[in-house]
C-alpha cells in the first residue's frame, strides 16, 4: 500500500474546521504521542531504486530510510543515514459533541475515551513534486497494533537503538470520498510548531498516472479547504522540530550571555 499526502500550514484552525464541517463527515479526535528512535544503517542497507521524480530544490529525492545520508547532507543535517522506528500512543474520542471542548482545552475527559492503542509504525518516505510545483509526500508503510510497548522498547534499545525525538499531535480527523479513493484530512496541533492540515490518500500500488490524479486530488482538497498550496510545507516534522530546538537553545543562549555581559558591567 502506498500513502500519498501533503501537509500545510493553517493559520485560522476555527475557519478551516468550518469548511471540513461543510462537506466532509467528522472521524474522530486522537491524541497523539510519538516516540522515535533511531539506528545507524548499515552500509550494505540501501533503499531501492525509485522511478524518476521532478526533483525537490534543496531536497532529495530518493526513497529513504527515514533519512538517508545524501538526504541529511541535503537538507543541511549533519546527521549519518539511519533507520527509524516509532511508537504511537494514540488517546482516541468519537464523540463529535466534545470537540468544542477539546479545542478549548486539549484534552478529553477519561469517561469520553472510546480507545488507547499503541502501534510500531516504519516508514520508507520519499519526497516528490506534483505538476503545480508543490511537494508531497509519498509513503510505503508498515504498521501494527501492540498490547504493550515495553517489551518492544527494551528490545530496541537493548538492539542498538537510540531514542531520537519525541512529537505530541492533538489531531481532528474527517474522511471524504473522491474518485481516487478516500482521502483522510486531519487537522493538527503541533507544539511547538503550530497547526497543519494534513490529507493523504491510500492506493495500492498506483501506476504514474494513478499517482498524478492522486496528487491532483490532494492539492484540490488543500484548495477547497480554504488554503493555497504556498501553506505546503517541504519539509518532515522531525526537520521542523529540530530547527525549533535550535533555534531555542540559541534564543537561551543568547539570553545567559546578555544577562553575564550585564552583570559584568555593574
Amino acid at each position: 500500500m502506498q500513502e500519498i499526502e501533503l501537509k500545510a500550514h493553517v493559520r485560522d484552525r476555527n475557519l478551516l474546521l468550518q469548511k471540513l464541517n461543510s462537506f466532509a463527515r467528522f472521524d474522530r479526535i486522537i491524541i497523539k504521542d510519538d516516540e522515535y528512535f533511531k539506528f545507524a544503517a548499515p552500509h550494505s542497507f540501501a533503499a531501492p531504486k525509485a522511478a524518476a521524480a521532478p526533483e525537490v530544490p534543496g531536497f532529495s529525492n530518493e526513497p529513504h530510510f527515514s533519512h538517508s545520508p545524501r538526504l541529511q547532507q541535503a537538507a543541511g543535517s549533519s546527521e549519518a543515514g539511519h533507520i527509524t522506528a516509532r511508537i504511537r500512543k494514540e488517546t482516541q474520542c468519537s464523540k463529535e459533541s466534545l470537540l468544542a471542548a477539546f479545542l478549548q482545552n486539549g484534552t478529553i475527559p477519561e469517561s469520553d475515551v472510546s480507545a488507547r492503542k499503541i502501534f510500531l509504525t516504519y516508514k520508507k518516505k520519499e519526497r516528490r513534486v506534483g505538476e503545480s510545483g508543490a511537494v508531497l509526500e509519498v509513503n510505503d508503510e508498515r504498521e501494527c497494533e501492540l498490547s504493550d510497548d515495553f517489551a518492544l522498547k527494551s528490545l530496541l534499545l537493548d538492539s542498538g537503538f537510540e531514542p531520537y525525538f519525541t512529537k505530541h499531535k492533538d489531531t481532528i480527523g474527517f474522511y471524504f470520498d473522491t474518485d481516487c479513493g478516500e482521502a483522510h484530512l486531519e487537522v493538527c496541533a503541533v507544539p511547538p510548531l503550530g497547526d497543519f492540515l494534513e490529507i493523504e490518500i491510500v492506493s495500492e500500488n498506483p501506476d504514474e498516472a494513478g499517482q498524478k490524479r492522486i496528487q491532483q486530488k490532494l492539492e484540490e482538497l488543500l484548495l477547497q479547504c480554504g488554503l493555497t498550496l504556498a501553506d505546503i510545507e517541504k519539509k518532515y516534522y522531525s526537520e521542523l522540530l529540530a530547527q525549533a530546538n535550535a533555534n531555542a537553545n540559541a534564543t537561551a543562549t543568547a539570553t545567559v550571555s546578555h544577562k553575564t555581559n550585564a552583570s559584568r558591567q555593574l
